[in-house]
């Protein structure tokens, strides 16, 4: 073969054959391959898109189906439960009429009875009593039917157990006596108007009217009582002989029955998750009477009675006719600007319609999401196909170097196949004890040298990996630990350690310390000043340990000082800033994103330097204590709080409360993390909260909050002995001088 006037040998026309046969393949395979890939491209798109449509209308269209249902049973199960709740108090009203009835029918086998007087002495709440009022014994005279009076009140035997479970159980006389049974919600002794003992006539009242008129069990209407309570009354006509001797009833507290049967089968979590929202509407009014909605809302209760049906959003109005027409349906309706579905059931026994709501936008997120998951998975699949080709490309371009290096090998080889194989044997091991691993001896033969050769070079092999593994593993140790340093110092650079860092405040004396136990911790502690008069202190435990718990305290320690810092210019327009605002917008913040679930809890105050008073929000954290100084020196005993609070960064809506106390010049201040009182021994026994309190009544006499907080230390020193330290030990203790 000649190219121009290039004479090429036969080592060299066997390479240029099989280097053009080796990349005209290698081109072909490639246009094929190229070509494959933007059609299988192509339809997979084209397949993810129709697929992702079908999913979403499917998934729609069955969200919304399961949820009207589920809606429906729910709508259904819930007016069930008032309607049962109704019909037990209705089957009490009858029990206590026929017991009533049976007193009246047999006057021989009771004995007349005597019940507190209201107008003589005093009445226990849920106790029985008797009232006669003054009119009553003026029109008939006290002694008139003494008798009557004397057998009704053992009816006391079935009031008294029943006042249990109602607020108010009597019988009215057609000879116009009461017999009562009255809770108070204080359980205080019954107090009576001077009009009721003076005036009531259990006759002229609406209850025993509807009883005597229809002859029967019945319910009165919706009413409010002289308590300001929502209130339903169950009555009961008593006969003897045919003829009425009075009517018995109990009153119902149906916005308690309404609160049991909106919580019932519906946990906290789904509730706010799902929006879950209720209420209760008499039919004959279309007047909302209870409701889970606050007093903003279109579906709230109103002081001004309301007719749904006349609501000025059409759906509403369509919906709460149905629903004061006695029908169960699910309808979807518009809620103060969002869309919903709202099922709803008859409370036939009072008449009234149960009706419960859920955001429309729920059925839509599955679809949605079901689309894009759709979409994405047949992207990542487009891309992995994308992926194995072009990694098939890299092959062939591999394997074709391959190729002109191993043509390469052969030529050379070919004259040096006797005595060379032993020398190349001989140099490549002498390289290989130099310390080159790579080494690698070709040798393309058959015998008991290629034998030789293969055993070499897999040792070589083995060798380097040991070598390289050992290496990766010690550089790794050591990167890790020196990155555990560093964040260890720059953690500890982020903790206020200049004690007290305001050097012209001479009100208070302060000192904090924490010990982590590992290299980096979740506690943290931090001070700084609001203004020139108000100091801020806080001590906070993150769930967990190590790097993630040290880069959760961060983000709460600065967005909690950074609201703080913020609120604090209330004090300039003369007005007190709400902590307790400040915490709770902390906590949406660390809620927000916060994809691992991590929490903190933690206790911040603010002092007023002037006056001592010492204003605080607890999130959840251990109770701090206070040390008190009188004559016979500091006596230490834990907060007082009445609300512990949530912990930090779970609950996005969670509130907070901010109490506060008065610290006089000399008062002490001890803010601590579970790892001092949870801090065990070999055996496993916890330091403790009372070992702590005796603890610091032992050092409260020490001159500075330094030498405090080192004599707990010590002592939880002492009691953990030789065990490794379990947890991150944090304490903040502060003086009050006035």
């Amino acid at each position: 073969m000649k190219f121009g006037n290039f004479k090429m040998n036969l080592q060299k026309k066997i390479f240029v054959l099989m280097l053009s046969v080796g990349v005209a393949a290698f081109i072909f395979m490639g246009i094929v391959a190229i070509t494959g890939m933007y059609m299988v491209n192509n339809k997979i798109n084209n397949a993810g898109q129709q697929m992702s449509e079908n999913t979403s209308g499917f998934t729609e269209q069955f969200a919304e189906d399961q949820i009207k249902t589920s809606l429906s049973i729910q709508a259904m199960e819930k007016a069930e439960l008032v309607q049962q709740k109704l019909e037990k108090a209705m089957e009490d009203v009858v029990y206590m009429a026929d017991v009533m009835m049976r007193i009246m029918k047999h006057p021989g086998n009771y004995q007349p009875r005597s019940l507190p007087n209201p107008h003589e002495s005093e009445v226990k709440s849920g106790q029985a009593y008797l009232n006669f009022s003054t009119d009553m014994a003026q029109r008939y005279g006290y002694g008139a039917s003494a008798r009557e009076r004397g057998l009704a009140s053992n009816i006391a035997d079935t009031l008294e157990p029943l006042a249990n479970l109602y607020p108010a159980l009597f019988f009215g006389s057609k000879n116009g006596y009461l017999i009562a049974a009255d809770v108070t919600k204080n359980g205080e002794a019954k107090q009576f108007s001077q009009q009721f003992l003076d005036h009531y006539d259990p006759r002229e009242m609406g209850w025993y009217k509807l009883a005597a008129e229809k002859r029967e069990p019945a319910f009165t209407s919706f009413y409010v009582d002289s308590n300001g309570n929502g209130c339903v009354t169950c009555v009961a006509p008593c006969y003897d002989g045919g003829e009425l001797v009075g009517v018995i009833g109990l009153d119902c507290n149906p916005e308690a029955i309404f609160q049991l049967a909106d919580r019932r089968g519906v946990k906290t979590q789904e509730r706010n998750k799902l929006y879950r929202r209720s209420f209760v509407m008499e039919q004959a009014t279309g007047k909302v009477l209870f409701s889970s909605y606050d007093e903003n809302s279109i579906l709230a209760v109103k002081k001004e009675a309301t007719d749904l049906r006349n609501c000025a959003e059409p759906s509403i109005a369509r919906a709460a006719q149905e629903m004061a027409d006695g029908r169960e349906s699910v309808m979807p309706v518009t809620v103060d600007g969002t869309d919903c579905y709202l099922a709803f059931a008859p409370i036939s026994k009072v008449g009234w319609s149960y009706g419960i709501l859920s955001k429309k936008s729920e059925t839509v997120y599955p679809a949605l999401y079901a689309k894009e998951n759709v979409l994405r998975q047949m992207k990542d699949f487009a891309e992995s196909i994308h992926d194995s080709f072009f990694s098939i490309l890299k092959g062939m371009v591999l394997l074709l170097l391959l190729l002109l290096g191993a043509l390469f090998l052969i030529s050379s080889k070919v004259a040096r196949r006797f005595v060379e194989p032993i020398l190349e044997v001989v140099s490549g091991v002498r390289e290989i004890a130099q310390g080159n691993l790579d080494k690698k001896i070709e040798m393309k033969r058959d015998d008991e040298i290629a034998i030789l050769v293969d055993s070499i070079n897999d040792m070589t092999a083995k060798m380097k990996d040991y070598i390289d593994n050992l290496s990766t593993v010690t550089a790794e140790k050591e990167r890790i630990s020196t990155e555990l340093d560093l964040a260890k110092n720059i953690q500890e650079g982020m903790l206020p350690s200049i004690f007290p860092t305001f050097s012209n405040w001479k009100e208070f004396d302060l000192y904090a310390t924490m010990d982590t136990a590992k290299e980096v911790g979740g506690d943290y502690y931090d001070f700084y000043k609001l203004d020139e008069n108000h100091i801020a202190i806080t001590i906070a435990d993150v769930s967990g340990k190590g790097i993630p718990a040290a880069l959760f305290m961060v983000i709460a320690k600065t967005v909690l000082k950074n609201i703080a810092i913020g609120a604090a210019s209330a004090y300039a327009n003369g007005s007190e800033p709400d902590f307790a605002a400040v915490v709770a917008q902390a906590n949406r913040q660390l809620c927000e994103n916060n994809k691992e679930t991590m929490f903190v809890t933690q206790f911040f105050g603010v002092l007023d330097i002037r006056t001592g008073v010492f204003c605080y929000v607890n999130g959840g954290h251990n109770t701090p204590l206070v040390g008190r100084k009188s004559a016979d020196g500091i006596t230490w005993d834990y907060m007082q709080i009445a609300h512990r609070g949530v912990i930090v960064g779970v609950r996005k809506n969670a509130t907070f409360v901010m109490e506060s106390l008065t610290l006089a010049p000399g008062d002490l201040l001890y803010l601590y993390t579970d790892g001092v009182t949870e801090a065990m021994d070999e055996e496993g026994n916890l330091y403790g909260e009372e070992r702590l309190k005796d603890t610091l009544n032992r050092l409260g006499n020490k001159e500075t909050i330094k030498e405090i907080l080192t004599g707990v230390k010590e002592d939880v020193t002492t009691h953990v002995g030789t065990a490794e330290q379990s947890d991150d030990i944090t304490m903040l203790g502060l003086r009050y001088l006035g």
